[in-house]
């Protein structure tokens, strides 16, 4: 019996040495899942921060595209100005070159119709002169 109680023993023994060996492990193991529970809840905040951060940056983009092409509309506009200005400007210097040459050739005719006044003025001073010399020769 002592032989069997030894054996029992020294079985009692390992079995309690496997048993907290198996315990240790145990507490290992969830100690590690737990790790790692953490570690990926970690990485899903950071996952979730990065799709926030591409999404930013989407509407950033979206919002910076929209920008230039308002800003190109704009650009579009302004150059469309600059031409009908420079346009309307040459019209204006064009007008005012016609309206030079209207008054250079109102002037002219001033001086035309002046002239004639007084060549018809002239010739009815002569005919006037040579009415009194035939009035005179007749008498």
């Amino acid at each position: 019996t002592e032989n069997l109680l030894a054996v029992h023993v020294k079985e009692v023994n390992t079995l309690k040495e496997e048993l907290q060996f198996a315990r240790r492990k145990s507490w290992e193991s969830r100690a590690a899942v737990e790790q790692e529970r953490s570690r990926s809840s970690e990485q899903a905040m950071q996952i979730n921060a990065l799709k926030q951060q591409l999404t930013d940056l989407h509407k950033e983009r979206v919002h910076s595209n929209e920008t230039e092409n308002l800003l190109a509309v704009h650009v579009k506009e302004v150059n469309t100005l600059k031409e009908e200005l420079q346009f309307a400007r040459r019209k204006s210097w064009e007008s005012r070159a016609a309206v030079e040459q209207e008054r250079s050739r109102s002037s002219e005719q001033a001086m035309q119709i002046n002239a004639l006044k007084q060549q018809l003025t002239d010739l009815h001073k002569e005919r006037v002169h040579s009415n009194e010399t035939e009035n005179l020769l007749a008498v």
